[in-house]
């Protein structure tokens, strides 16, 4: 049997923030209420973006949140010190000059490293099924990114919304704050091959795919496709296949009745243990822990007018 993600202990999400750390943001209208972010002044122009809240923290240990539910897609910016993002289902370091952007339907964690402070600027969205994802199927999941743009422009929006609190003024900051995140997930420099590659096996997740088929569709040698993941995406060829494999398999489990095994055939996994195992790495529960806590999501978060789940 597999082992369920040594960080996810209990049931619940978990929020730690130390007494020694800082934040400061601002919140969109009809969020659901948090107690870390009680205190953040509303922000009207956030909700047509999908954008729920915003902000910029200076994290210490034991500051840790974990995500187990996650509906919502966090972009994250490190512009001092050094942290821990659960990426793929494996611990990296994000330091200052890096960014990386989570998607929904993944196990979404962070945790602040002990003796070290780790200063990070956040946006984090609500993607509704009529928008386009701010995470695409060739969007990077860590990348270097310079921070100071976006947090000078979260500082502006802060700002202005604790002063004179202009309509335009704050519009035009959340437009420059949006622009930021969508230069780092839809970076222009990404070769439109690579791209139209991964497309195609988001459509065909049920192939068999190796390293020298995705090589020869992309048009590349196996090493230089090697290469171009790793600088474009922050992960490998193959692990770039698990994870589009694991986030339909997330998306299918949470809103299909299709049983596990039809579930891991369509993402292209014959054995149904294997399935688990893979899902429980990348995910943090196994498949029929995850549908149910899934189904159990609180009914704030299918109103049609929804009370947002902020994270």
């Amino acid at each position: 049997m597999a082992k369920t993600n040594p960080i996810v202990k209990e049931s619940a999400d978990v929020t730690i923030h130390s007494p020694r750390t800082r934040m400061d943001g601002v919140k969109a209208l009809n969020v659901e209420w948090r107690p870390w972010i009680a205190d953040f002044p509303e922000c009207a122009a956030l909700n047509p973006f999908q954008i729920i809240h915003v902000g910029i923290m200076e994290a210490v240990a034991p500051t840790r949140i974990v995500r187990t539910k996650q509906t919502t897609t966090y972009f994250l910016a490190c512009f001092g010190g050094k942290g821990k993002v659960l990426i793929d289902g494996r611990w990296r370091v994000c330091s200052a000059g890096s960014a990386c952007l989570l998607p929904a339907h993944t196990l979404n964690a962070f945790d602040a490293l002990r003796g070290r402070r780790w200063e990070f600027c956040w946006v984090c969205y609500q993607q509704t099924a009529e928008q386009r994802p701010i995470a695409d199927t060739a969007s990077p999941v860590m990348a270097r990114f310079e921070a100071l743009p976006l947090h000078s422009a979260i500082r502006g929006l802060m700002y202005e919304c604790k002063s004179a609190a202009q309509p335009t003024v704050i519009h035009h900051w959340v437009e420059l704050i949006h622009a930021h995140v969508l230069r780092f997930a839809r970076p222009l420099e990404h070769d439109d091959r690579l791209r139209l590659l991964w497309k195609r096996v988001a459509a065909r997740l049920s192939e068999i795919w190796t390293l020298a088929r995705l090589a020869r569709e992309a048009g590349y040698s196996k090493e230089h496709l090697r290469r171009l993941c790793r600088r474009q995406l922050g992960r490998s060829p193959m692990h770039q296949i698990t994870y589009l494999r694991m986030r339909r398999a997330a998306e299918l489990l949470a809103t299909t009745e299709k049983t596990i095994e039809a579930t891991a055939r369509e993402v292209g996994y014959h054995n149904p243990f294997v399935f688990s195992n893979a899902f429980t790495k990348w995910i943090g529960w196994r498949p029929s822990e995850y549908r149910r806590k899934r189904l159990k999501a609180p009914v704030s978060e299918s109103k049609a007018v929804p009370v947002w789940n902020r994270g």
